[in-house]
């Protein structure tokens, strides 16, 4: 859909495929609540991270509302605590997390959301580092606020790259979500 958003902060650099977008801890792109984005049933999110430094808690891409009804975090996660894995913080605080986190490095983190095989999967590079049975995101609202370079609310900053981000209403199967050129 070409959504465009509004910089704060963030810069270009050198991305993986062609151009990425630079977050400092502070920057980020702010998303809004357009319809494209509100997605409600199958999803796949995928991009290309590059972590400048690994942190817990560290959220390249948030999209939920303070009531709590549709939430998922997307990025450096600490589960069990002391782990820094690539993961994703899901609707109450669920974690699906695997995949050592690690600077210096791009790395193709995909989730994919898939109801007609109840399961929610996790792929770095390619790999499925993580699964989880159940699909339940609830619905989305006009409040929701969907944010790049941190968590939706900007409590959870990224400092890294992002490069090639992208959100589908499909579930993608294993070979769509394959790693090219890893």
């Amino acid at each position: 859909y070409g959504n465009n958003g509004t910089n704060s902060g963030n810069t270009n650099a050198v991305g993986r495929v062609a151009g990425a977008q630079g977050f400092n801890g502070i920057a980020f792109v702010e998303l809004g609540n357009n319809g494209s984005l509100n997605v409600t049933n199958a999803l796949t999110i995928s991009s290309w991270l590059y972590a400048n430094t690994v942190s817990s808690w560290s959220f390249a891409y948030g999209a939920g509302w303070t009531g709590w009804e549709w939430k998922i975090d997307y990025g450096i996660v600490e589960s069990p605590p002391g782990s820094k894995k690539w993961g994703l913080e899901i609707k109450n605080n669920a974690i699906l997390a695997g995949g050592a986190a690690v600077t210096s490095e791009w790395h193709n983190i995909v989730y994919v959301l898939d109801p007609d095989n109840n399961l929610q999967s996790l792929y770095d590079n390619g790999v499925r580092v993580a699964t989880n049975s159940g699909t339940a995101l609830g619905s989305a609202n006009a409040a929701d606020t969907f944010r790049l370079g941190s968590k939706y609310d900007n409590t959870t900053t990224w400092n890294g790259l992002i490069d090639e981000f992208r959100v589908s209403s499909t579930a993608r199967s294993s070979i769509t979500t394959n790693c090219h050129g890893c």
